[in-house]
């Protein structure tokens, strides 16, 4: 029985790494239960008890440390990204201005090498 907790232990700790998370360690206390420590970290008792490979019917036992918290969600994966169309008379200054960019990183957005833009180019913007 303890060899499949250890690997399920091992599986968690694989699974932790593999995700882009921000779990923390806890360390159980006396009077802790499944609820309270889940409250405590703003997660389900489900989410808990799967996190650290526990069944509803185990003992907490004091001292031990189990795994605490939410993923930690990746914005950099959720923006969304812009273009702008370029328009007779339009600069890469001026483009560069209107969406608070400097000119420098919107020619590296872009993979720009010279100023030179023509009409009806999209430019990456964000």
């Amino acid at each position: 029985m303890k060899k499949i907790i250890y690997i399920i232990g091992f599986w968690s700790v694989f699974t932790f790494s593999q995700q882009q998370t921000e779990y923390k360690l806890y360390r159980i206390e006396k009077g802790d239960t499944y609820r309270s420590i889940a409250n405590k970290f703003n997660m389900s008792v489900d989410e808990f008890l799967k996190l650290n490979a526990y069944k509803k019917e185990d003992t907490l036992l004091i001292g031990v440390s189990v795994f605490v918290g939410k993923p930690k969600t990746n914005t950099s994966y959720k923006k969304k990204t812009y273009f702008h169309t370029v328009k007779p008379k339009e600069t890469l200054y001026s483009i560069a201005k209107k969406h608070h960019l400097t000119v420098a990183k919107l020619k590296q957005l872009n993979g720009l090498k010279t100023n030179v833009i023509t009409i009806g180019r999209r430019l990456r913007v964000r």
